[in-house]
């Protein structure tokens, strides 16, 4: 299964529980999305660091579409990736946001360029990134 470009970066506290929605797009500036070409989304995954993992409400509490299963059916697509923070989690930690999916090129107007995209998509994907950051200590009860 190809692994789909991201197009979303999100600074987290590295603090169990906390969460965020991350926008994700398959913008290229090399590659025009070819009309009636579509790429659904299959798996949604954060890759790389223990604590950090997919998951939480962010997107739906946002009202934001969630990539899962999501159907990209042109360019200016987005949909939402819930990320969280487990417990363990300490600063300068990193995780990559990856979607698994497909390429549907069944309805394109012209299959070659459907094909030359996905095979872009696939050879150079941008890349989603989790940053946690150290969380500012808790204010004085007083």
């Amino acid at each position: 299964m190809p692994t789909l470009p991201v197009g979303g970066d999100v600074e987290l506290p590295a603090q169990a529980g906390a969460a965020a929605c991350v926008d994700i797009n398959l913008r290229t500036q090399d590659q025009t999305f070819p009309d009636g070409a579509s790429v659904v989304v299959e798996d949604v995954a954060v890759t790389g660091e223990n604590h950090i993992g997919a998951g939480g409400s962010s997107c739906a509490d946002q009202g934001t579409v969630s990539c899962d299963g999501f159907v990209f059916e042109d360019a200016s697509d987005s949909c939402g990736a819930d990320v969280e923070v487990l417990a363990g989690a300490v600063a300068g930690e990193e995780g990559n946001i990856e979607l698994s999916g497909r390429m549907d090129c069944s309805r394109a107007s012209e299959l070659e360029s459907c094909l030359a995209v996905g095979e872009a998509l696939n050879v150079e994907p941008p890349t989603g990134t989790v940053t946690l950051f150290e969380p500012d200590p808790p204010e004085p009860v007083g």
